[in-house]
């Protein structure tokens, strides 16, 4: 329960209550801290193949959060 229900419902907080686009921001960093707290803590070492694929992973979601357009409202 502690390694799926509670980061999901944080996250849906978080979501909530800060605009989408810096969430999407800090979301796509996502897999480069997973990286991160992988060599600090398990001692993995990655190769370069494997930080290529997270570097273009964090890009694109990167640039994805930066070019949405906020939504348009609907005419009443």
């Amino acid at each position: 329960m502690f390694s799926s229900a509670l980061p999901f419902w944080l996250e849906m907080e978080a979501l909530t209550r800060m605009p989408a686009r810096l969430y999407g921001t800090l979301t796509c960093l996502e897999p480069a801290l997973g990286a991160l707290a992988g060599f600090l803590f398990l001692h993995e070492i990655l190769s370069p193949l494997q930080c290529a694929g997270i570097a273009a992973v964090v890009v694109a979601a990167f640039g994805a959060a930066l070019t949405t357009k906020p939504p348009v409202p609907s005419p009443e």
